[in-house]
């Protein structure tokens, strides 16, 4: 009786702990956030997908669990779709060229050309193919562009992502942009830095 007792023991316990991987991995794809979103968050319009062309190198995100083990040369590439749509193909590629993987997806705006700009990823490795959206909400076509996404469900999502044309961005500009972003109500908490020095090594 006891070893039919433990063994079912044991089996809720991995039941529960598999439930829980999934939920925290498929479900909540970013920062874990509860309750409202920030209601200070204006997204940039006055820009073109043009200016957003070409590399983008991560400066700094939210520590999001399942890209922690990435936090190395980080890039983002958008290229112009070779069709009418206007769209542009975003690929988000984590870590150096022997260990990366991709999440992919498109950028496009509402209603051009002055409409708010959005990114829609899809990730690569997911069990349950679902796209999610971060917002352009401040943008320097020459120094920096950032992305925001926030889903105020129960048990929501929160994303931040900071780019720079180059590896490396200053302080005066960085400190910028972190001034816009508290203006805006988004938390700066959990931010962590990606590392390009890897990536002049290779």
């Amino acid at each position: 009786m006891l070893m039919i007792f433990l063994q079912f023991a044991s089996f809720l316990i991995g039941t529960f702990v598999t439930l829980n991987i999934f939920f925290f991995s498929e479900v909540i794809e970013g920062r874990l956030h509860i309750g409202k979103c920030p209601e200070g968050v204006r997204w940039v319009s006055n820009v073109t997908l043009s200016e957003l062309s070409g590399i983008w190198f991560e400066i700094e995100k939210y520590d999001i669990i399942m890209e922690r083990s990435f936090d190395r040369c980080n890039t983002l590439e958008l290229i112009p779709r070779q069709d009418t749509s206007g769209e542009y193909l975003v690929a988000h590629k984590f870590g150096i060229s022997f260990e990366s993987y991709y999440v992919t997806g498109k950028l496009y705006q509402k209603h051009p050309p002055t409409g708010e700009i959005i990114a829609s990823f899809r990730a690569a490795r997911e069990l349950v193919a679902r796209k999610f959206r971060h917002y352009l909400v401040l943008f320097d076509p020459n120094s920096y562009a950032v992305f925001y996404g926030c889903d105020s469900s129960i048990f929501g999502s929160e994303y931040l992502w900071i780019y720079s044309r180059g590896q490396t961005m200053s302080i005066e500009t960085s400190e910028h942009i972190k001034d816009e972003l508290r203006k805006m109500g988004v938390s700066l908490v959990d931010l962590i830095w990606t590392d390009h020095l890897p990536c002049l090594l290779i």
